[in-house]
């Protein structure tokens, strides 16, 4: 065995002398191939995955805490359920990237008087099983969901509408009286005429249709690429999958999760809803609250700023006032009440809640002290804590109640068992906000629970004028109105945060308004694909 070892040695070793030029070569040559490797391979990289793309469509895959329950737009509740039917289903009308509304399957609209629409049809629509649109499925839609018996969450948005179809592409829809903001109404999605709820499957219009269902994920095909979304049990569930490469992304994640800025191959998107509101709602049925003393007191007590400081920066938006951000009413407001610790000791010192020695503020025998109440959730838990530590400087004593989503929605808003509430509001395009402050919505979205027949008598008039002029007047002295009522404190508006592979490049994001609108330039996406 050592005789061949030393006569193989003893070869290579002389050809390495007779060739040594010729092996020299090689040797560079090849080093020269790998470096050239190397150095272009991320422009391969690309230029491969571009081609594949052409010739494939391909897949992005997302992670999604929850499993939808409905893929029907009459009956979204959950957040998934809303994104994922928003990209499969299209509305008579549509929020532009302006936060204004625009035609979507309507090619026109007219108001024909403050109670009458009418709607012209696009022509070229088609069903996704080829199927043609008609005003036939506008109708359809509306009385599905009108209809009492199938419980939508959008009857209220109809109610004592009544709808016509003139012909195949026109459709007109007559009101009771008249509501300013009936457009927003006809943003909702439209459901096929042809196929009836009892045999229902996801057949929509949009720009992606539904090729896979099951029950842990589902997967959408659009015209140039295709979107797959595994549902998980729980956020750690759905990290691990990220991690793991399981799925491309993971959307709506915790903001106060920074773990990822260290991590190699993911890049983080950041956007602010414009139409979120986070925002404190004091209860007025509680004794401490029903001064609006106090609530102006800890309203001034508030440092709006540092609430966003959520870890290497602010990237969420201070509130002015309850409209959204896009709002003209949001966006030429001032800050009533700037962070000012002298008039809200000199308020609760007016309300008769004096400082004792122990730090804490006293009434008639009785301490200053009360409850945050918020969902389980990283950033509502830090905000939380922010205002408990922010009130407890001037002689409250706070405590944080976390409660479960479930228990949030079923029992605590409706039995308005809380002192402070933590939540975010939902807004629309339309400034209206009769649901949100009207007196008579007192059990439902009205969560402080706040009276007043000034603040009602321009909520109403507000939804029943269509002289946009006159309806600015009207809102701008209900902002007005509201702070100085103060029954909530509003807060910011949140940032929205998706984390995907770094293979997926040609991300926009510019047209950025509701978390669906990440996908709203997938077509561009480019997925690179590993070449090694």
């Amino acid at each position: 065995m050592l005789r061949k070892l030393r006569f193989y040695y003893l070869l290579i070793l002389a050809l390495l002398k007779k060739e040594w030029k010729k092996v020299s070569l090689s040797v560079l040559l090849l080093l020269l191939a790998v470096f050239i490797f190397f150095a272009f391979a991320p422009f391969l990289q690309s230029r491969i995955a571009q081609t594949t793309n052409k010739l494939i469509k391909p897949l992005y895959s997302e992670a999604v805490v929850g499993k939808p329950n409905t893929f029907n737009p009459l009956f979204s509740k959950t957040e998934s359920e809303k994104e994922i039917n928003s990209l499969v289903f299209r509305g008579l009308m549509k929020v532009s990237s302006q936060g204004v509304l625009e035609s979507d399957l309507a090619k026109s609209f007219r108001v024909k008087s403050s109670t009458e629409y009418e709607f012209t049809l696009k022509q070229d629509v088609k069903w996704h099983d080829g199927k043609r649109f008609t005003a036939s499925d506008v109708v359809y839609t509306v009385k599905i969901a009108q209809n009492p018996l199938y419980e939508s969450e959008l009857s209220s948005n109809f109610r004592d509408v009544e709808v016509n179809k003139v012909d195949d592409y026109t459709v007109v829809f007559r009101l009771k009286e008249p509501f300013a903001p009936f457009l927003t109404a006809t943003t909702v999605g439209i459901i096929p005429s042809h196929i009836p709820l009892n045999k229902y499957r996801p057949v929509g219009t949009g720009e992606f249709r539904f090729i896979n269902v099951k029950e842990s994920e589902v997967t959408l095909e659009g015209a140039k690429n295709k979107l797959k979304f595994k549902f998980y049990p729980s956020f750690e569930a759905a990290l691990t999958a990220l991690k793991l490469g399981e799925v491309h992304g993971l959307a709506n994640f915790p903001s106060q999760n920074n773990g990822l800025a260290n991590w190699d191959n993911f890049e983080i998107e950041e956007k602010v809803l414009p139409f979120r509101l986070v925002t404190a709602f004091f209860n007025l049925r509680d004794e401490i609250f029903a001064d609006k003393l106090v609530r102006q007191a800890f309203s001034y007590a508030v440092p709006k700023e540092e609430l966003l400081k959520i870890g290497k920066g602010s990237k969420g938006r201070v509130a002015l006032n309850s409209f959204s951000l896009l709002d003209t009413l949001q966006k030429e407001a001032k800050e009533k009440y700037l962070f000012n610790l002298e008039k809200t000791n000199s308020n609760l010192d007016v309300a008769g809640w004096v400082l004792a020695g122990d730090g804490k503020r006293y009434k008639e025998g009785k301490k200053l002290a009360f409850s945050i109440t918020t969902v389980e959730d990283s950033e509502f838990e830090h905000t939380a804590l922010k205002l408990k530590e922010a009130w407890e400087k001037v002689g409250a004593e706070v405590a944080v109640n976390i409660v479960a989503g479930q228990e949030l929605k079923n029992q605590i808003v409706p039995n308005r068992s809380f002192s402070v509430l933590l939540t975010s509001q939902l807004l629309n395009p339309d400034p209206d906000q009769y649901v949100l402050w009207h007196t008579t919505q007192t059990t439902e979205a009205n969560v402080s629970g706040i009276t007043s027949p000034k603040l009602d008598k321009l909520l109403e008039d507000g939804r029943k004028n269509l002289d946009e002029k006159v309806r600015r007047e009207k809102y701008q002295e209900f902002a007005r109105l509201l702070l100085d009522e103060a029954p909530a404190i509003f807060l910011y508006y949140p940032r929205y945060v998706w984390v995907h592979s770094n293979r997926i490049t040609q991300v926009d994001l510019k047209n950025f308004l509701e978390p669906q609108d990440r996908f709203a330039q997938a077509d561009s996406w480019v997925i690179n694909r590993p070449i090694w």
